[in-house]
């Protein structure tokens, strides 16, 4: 196997990347339109189009196939050397001390910094959603990968 036949999925917090993706899609639209979107409009029909492509993939032979590596973002943030080592790992890829020392230079250099531009605030109410909604509707994907909250303790 290369790690071009390798399907790793990264899996996180639906609190942290549906608001996020929702501003994203709502700030595409606007550009390629010119028109304001209506984000209360848009943010529950986006929730139930997602919550089919996840029940689809969640159902699909791929995510329960061995070559599907199934990568928790909590963790990769807590420790993306041993993250990425485990990932070749299981693909039966070499990970050597010339690999973790660039990735360790890389992590440690400030410029790579994933808040080097500061932090995006999203509000769940723009866009007519609770936490509660999202937690509700994407249940099956938290329990089924083991989805941890993020910023909570």
């Amino acid at each position: 196997l290369s790690l071009h036949d390798a399907l790793p999925i990264l899996h996180r917090d639906p609190l942290r990347f549906v608001p996020s993706l929702l501003e994203l899609l709502a700030g595409w639209f606007e550009g390629v339109t010119g028109a304001t979107v209506d984000r209360r409009v848009i943010g529950p029909m986006f929730l139930q189009n997602y919550k089919g492509m996840l029940e689809a993939g969640l159902s699909s032979p791929v995510s329960r196939h061995p070559d599907t590596y199934h990568l928790l973002y909590a963790d990769f943030i807590a420790d993306p050397i041993a993250e990425i080592e485990r990932l070749h790992l299981h693909y039966g890829l070499p990970f050597g001390d010339d690999a973790r020392a660039a990735m360790k230079a890389w992590y440690d250099d400030p410029g790579n910094k994933g808040d080097r531009h500061g932090r995006s605030a999203y509000d769940l109410t723009d866009f007519g959603m609770t936490e509660e909604q999202i937690d509700t509707e994407l249940k099956a994907y938290r329990d089924r990968f083991g989805i941890p909250y993020e910023g909570r303790a």
